[in-house]
């Protein structure tokens, strides 16, 4: 694999969506202490809360037993299914992406607009628009402004032609 696909590789497999999958595939969520207010309100199956206990168990273990275990620790439980990761678009950072496009372009960064937030405290809504050199790119909605953006970084990878699996070979050999 060439320096770029490798990039690209890496930020689609260390994803906080790829994180959250190897914490539920461990039942991570099951072992946090949390309030009752917050475990009553499903917070061992959040997002957020996993991906977060996730890179502290990463680092408990590493600060624990050295690089070693730490590695171990890594290949096995976020390592072990990365072709499957870069097949699967919900796995991919769409904002690195488009972020890498426009500096590789020489253009502003990418500016992300909340254009609407909506619904009650415990249940947002966002509504964000990406702006790339000065123009609309496209529009995302999520339950967190991070979710938004992604989704509109989504929509302007897919409008400049950014990324498809096939961007990464696949074979064996590459491994």
């Amino acid at each position: 694999m060439v320096e770029g696909q490798l990039t690209k590789l890496r930020s689609v497999i260390v994803s906080g969506t790829s994180l959250v999958g190897a914490a539920k595939r461990i039942d991570l969520g099951e072992f946090l202490l949390l309030s009752d207010n917050e475990d009553k309100a499903g917070g061992r199956l959040r997002s957020s809360i996993l991906e977060d206990a996730f890179e502290a168990l990463i680092g408990a273990i590493y600060l624990d037993g050295g690089v070693k275990p730490a590695r171990v620790f890594v290949e096995t439980n976020v390592l072990d299914n990365w072709r499957d990761i870069v097949k699967k678009d919900e796995y991919v950072n769409y904002k690195s992406l488009v972020l890498e496009h426009a500096q590789a372009n020489s253009w502003d960064s990418p500016e992300y607009r909340l254009v609407e937030e909506s619904g009650p405290d415990h249940s947002k809504l966002f509504i964000v628009e990406i702006i790339l050199n000065g123009e609309a790119y496209g529009r995302g909605e999520g339950t967190s402004k991070k979710a938004a953006e992604q989704k509109a970084a989504s929509a302007a990878a897919a409008k400049l032609g950014l990324l498809s699996t096939d961007d990464f070979d696949l074979s064996p050999n590459n491994d």
